[in-house]
């Protein structure tokens, strides 16, 4: 079994570092402080990793970016999120972008175990010191629409909100997700695995096929439009979906 950890806060990535080699060795796990870091990591790691924990704020690359990214080019890592803000829209953008679980980053070591042997099993889990927040029946809401989001996602189309479709490229829609970070072209052309000359031709090429002037514009249009994944799915109007 191979974990990935993602944190910037060291504190916390210290506690969660001891508990990972306390329980499955020192090998099985590697850590990074930030999205960008663990992609980077990831590209260089030999092993399958099968689970990956990420803090949902962090600066680079946050973990809802980084999460939607993961599960658009490896659906099959279970994912699980951990925040110290325990507020309804930042479980329900998780759970959208991704997450198979979500757990209060403070003590994590309590629930660690159990989300991870949830997630395993295919469940989806969320920490039970949210049940204040979001009960059973929100729940379920919440993993319909995600399932629903996803469905959309993998055909490979962008849905506007006058019912139109638009293919969108697996490049395309990397660098839609990626442009919404602070990461300059070079460094998305290294997550991306490209060079920063076709960063910038596909760039053009979203600019065009979307009516954008920039990379400013096409930041906004990928807010608006659920392609970055900080934008709010929940105001996407029903009939839009397939």
């Amino acid at each position: 079994m191979m974990f990935a950890v993602a944190d910037n806060q060291l504190q916390s990535l210290e506690k969660t570092t001891a508990w990972f080699h306390k329980n499955y060795g020192s090998k099985q796990c590697l850590f990074a402080t930030n999205g960008q870091d663990l992609l980077l990591k990831l590209q260089k790691e030999t092993q399958v990793v099968d689970v990956v924990f990420l803090d949902m704020r962090m600066p680079i690359m946050d973990g809802c970016s980084t999460t939607f990214y993961l599960k658009w080019h490896f659906p099959n890592i279970k994912i699980i999120g951990f925040s110290t803000i325990t507020d309804y829209e930042m479980i329900r953008q998780a759970f959208i972008c991704g997450v198979d679980g979500f757990i209060w980053k403070n003590e994590v070591a309590l629930v660690l175990q159990e989300a991870i042997g949830q997630v395993l099993s295919g469940n989806y889990y969320l920490d039970n010191r949210f049940k204040n927040t979001i009960n059973d029946d929100i729940f379920i809401k919440i993993i319909d629409h995600r399932n629903k989001f996803w469905a959309v996602i993998k055909e490979g189309l962008y849905i506007s909100n006058e019912g139109k479709h638009t293919i969108i490229t697996k490049r395309e829609r990397e660098l839609l997700i990626l442009a919404t970070t602070a990461m300059s072209y070079k460094e998305i052309g290294v997550v991306m695995g490209v060079s920063e000359k076709l960063v910038q031709n596909i760039a053009r090429g979203l600019f065009k096929k979307f009516n954008v002037a920039d990379i400013k514009d096409l930041v906004l249009f990928a807010l608006k439009y659920g392609f970055a994944v900080q934008a709010n799915f929940m105001f996407v109007e029903k009939s839009c979906w397939l």
